[in-house]
């Protein structure tokens, strides 16, 4: 009996060189070939601890650690403010009578 993974098909992409690559990428050959050997990982290397980037960094965060904290932002207390709405009318609607349109579409069915 087959397994489903040799029996299903695969679909294996070429890199721009031509070779096969795995995942669609490129090739292992191309890859070395692309990758500068200064970009490779360096071990990281720990300074002195009384050297003058020490001293700066160690100056900074005391005068940091010495400021005072910063004054909150107050409260908005009052009233809520009201939209301010802006409206136009013509003087029919200001003397309280309805526009001539609205007889005839109330006596409509």
């Amino acid at each position: 009996m087959l397994s489903l993974m040799a029996a299903s098909p695969r679909l294996q992409r070429q890199c721009a060189c031509g070779a096969p690559s795995a995942g669609g990428g490129s090739c292992a050959a191309c890859e070395e070939k692309a990758s500068p050997q200064g970009l490779q990982r360096k071990t990281l290397e720990i300074g002195a601890a009384d050297d003058s980037l020490e001293r700066e960094a160690d100056q900074v965060a005391e005068r940091v650690m010495r400021m005072e904290a910063p004054a909150e932002a107050p409260l908005e207390t009052s009233q809520p403010r009201r939209p301010v709405v802006s409206r136009t009318t013509d003087a029919a609607a200001l003397a309280g009578e309805a526009p001539a349109s609205v007889p005839a579409a109330l006596a409509s069915p």
